[in-house]
């Protein structure tokens, strides 16, 4: 009978632990994709706006202000867009062509890993 107990005891810890464990991984990497998300929907907004007006594509000066139209919202009010548009304009000659694909865009700015 005591092993019984025993054997109950080290299952209900194993399963406790096992609980534990599995909600503090997905605590800690919920931010991190959440964080990925918000820089994927800001860069397709750029996108968008550099796809609506073709003939600016390799404008520098319409780049930056495609990012900073961009950044509204609860990308604006979260703090997100200011630091992944200050990283876009960390290259805004390589960036303004990268944008086109937008989460590898976000990963070469290390906002996705």
């Amino acid at each position: 009978m005591s092993f019984l107990i025993r054997a109950r005891n080290v299952i209900l810890s194993v399963l406790a632990l096992s609980l534990a464990t599995g909600l503090l991984f997905f605590y800690t990497h919920y931010e991190r994709h959440q964080h990925c998300a918000h820089c994927v929907s800001y860069a397709m907004y750029v996108e968008s706006m550099m796809f609506e007006k073709p003939e600016n594509r390799e404008n520098t000066q319409f780049f930056h202000y495609a990012l900073d139209t961009a950044c509204r919202g609860s990308l604006l009010t979260g703090g997100h867009c200011t630091s992944f548009r200050r990283k876009f304009l960390d290259d805004p000659e390589r960036y303004k062509n990268d944008i086109r694909a937008p989460y590898p865009a976000c990963r070469a700015i290390e906002a996705c890993s």
